[in-house]
């Protein structure tokens, strides 16, 4: 009852005042924006301030500060996390059947899931966002027992080059080309990658080396042809023994290779000091596209002189790729190559 009659009292004389009323609330507007009007732009920070920003940054995101949760391996701040351990949780949410597996040696070996819960090895901490979940028996989202858990990389499937890895590959989503550019000095590479219209898949590895055209293109340029020396600096080189290696715990260990048929006659085809495909030789004295060096870059080469190049994949897409043949996309690899400037060195 107050309230309304408070509110009408307040309307009766903002119309017997109306001119009063509105001059007087422009002047309070005036006044609230003149204390809350801010600089723009604003000032260049001190070099106090400047200092402050970047120790407090290099302090928060020290190595140290940072350590992986047991549930979901993710890289979490100690600050979120909570010794696992020391809670009193139900871990038997986490325990699935044929999410992971002891590593078969021999086609002899058993299938055999890993007893207990599912945890990553060596952590010892949970997040929060892991903890809430368990602690009220659910299942976390990213947990690794949710389907997420793929282990560690093994031995063999370690330090495989990038066409040895193509190799391996059963299922073919792409064709790459791959442009080594050599100076005087230096060599670096570049691959542009094409998504293939059709997705190709093989019930014999290695396919036949002549296929590898398809698969893969391989242009140099410099100022002379490519030696051995410089085909070990790039990732395209293909050992027999790691291949070999590779398919044969990928047939032993991985669902998809169950069934597949190693071909070591049609791996014995590749060679094994130069690049398994035609070398498509172009003749140039400089390595640098001067559309896409930067203003400030004043190297006269680009890459390494010793030990192997960098190597950068790109990736292009759209519709318009995929009717291309071989030759056209090698044409647009080449301008994307040498048009884009924001081109990484």
């Amino acid at each position: 009852m107050y309230k309304a009659l408070n509110l009408q009292a307040v309307k009766n004389y903002q119309a017997k005042n109306s001119e009063a009323f509105k001059s007087s609330h422009l002047e309070s507007v005036k006044k609230c924006q003149k204390k809350s009007k801010t600089n723009f732009p604003p000032k260049p920070l001190s070099s106090l301030l400047q200092h402050k920003v970047a120790s407090n940054f290099c302090k928060d995101t020290l190595p140290q500060a940072f350590e992986g949760c047991a549930i979901c391996g993710k890289l979490t701040l100690l600050t979120e996390l909570q010794k696992l351990f020391e809670l009193e949780l139900n871990l038997n949410v986490l325990t699935q059947q044929s999410v992971i597996q002891v590593e078969r040696k021999s086609s002899d070996d058993d299938f055999k899931d890993i007893d207990g819960s599912i945890l990553e090895d060596n952590l010892e901490n949970i997040c929060n966002l892991c903890y809430k979940s368990v602690s009220k028996g659910k299942m976390p989202v990213f947990a690794l027992a949710n389907g997420k858990w793929i282990g560690k990389i093994p031995k063999e499937l370690q330090n495989l080059s990038y066409a040895e890895q193509l190799f391996v590959a059963r299922v073919y989503h792409n064709r790459c080309i791959v442009r080594v550019s050599s100076g005087m000095h230096k060599i670096r590479a570049n691959a542009i990658s094409f998504a293939n219209p059709t997705f190709k898949i093989y019930n014999i590895l290695s396919p036949p080396v002549k296929e590898m055209d398809n698969i893969l293109v391989f242009i140099y340029t410099g100022p002379c042809k490519p030696t051995k020396s410089d085909f070990e600096r790039i990732p395209l080189l293909v050992k027999h023994k790691k291949v070999a290696v590779a398919l044969e715990w990928l047939k032993l260990n991985h669902q998809d290779y169950f069934d597949l048929e190693i071909s070591y006659k049609n791996l014995k085809e590749y060679p094994e000091d130069m690049p398994p495909v035609v070398i498509d030789y172009q003749e140039s004295i400089f390595n640098k596209d001067p559309e896409s060096t930067a203003i400030n870059d004043i190297e006269d080469e680009a890459g390494t002189e010793n030990g192997p190049c960098p190597f950068i994949v790109h990736d292009l897409t759209g519709e318009e790729y995929s009717t291309k043949g071989i030759k056209a996309l090698k044409a647009i690899a080449l301008k994307h190559l040498t048009d884009n400037k924001k081109l990484q060195q």
